[in-house]
């Protein structure tokens, strides 16, 4: 789904149809909104603004994180396996920001 390397962030399965990686890197990122609980989108966009890769279990996930972009209005979501450890990367990056 997800691999966080020492300079970014790189989604699998991002791009509609063929499902192409996205990759962002850490200076670009203005801060990432984590919320507890996984949601419906299981790829695609909700809400014209957020992308979400595809992952078919989305919804049994622990946390979903949403990336807001230094200089764009679109928005990249993703959830991932560890979410614990994945928040504390981004936490020590001080780039998380946990909504409730």
């Amino acid at each position: 789904m997800i691999e966080i390397d020492s300079d970014g962030i790189t989604i699998k399965h991002f791009y509609f149809p063929f499902a192409a990686k996205k990759r962002i890197n850490f200076r670009d990122i203005k801060t990432v909104q984590a919320y507890n609980g996984g949601c419906m989108r299981l790829w695609g966009s909700g809400d014209f603004r957020t992308w979400f890769g595809i992952d078919w279990n989305r919804t049994n996930r622990k946390m979903t994180f949403v990336i807001e972009h230094n200089n764009s209005w679109f928005k990249t979501g993703f959830t991932c396996k560890d979410s614990v450890s994945v928040a504390q990367i981004l936490k020590l990056k001080n780039l998380l920001n946990i909504k409730s």
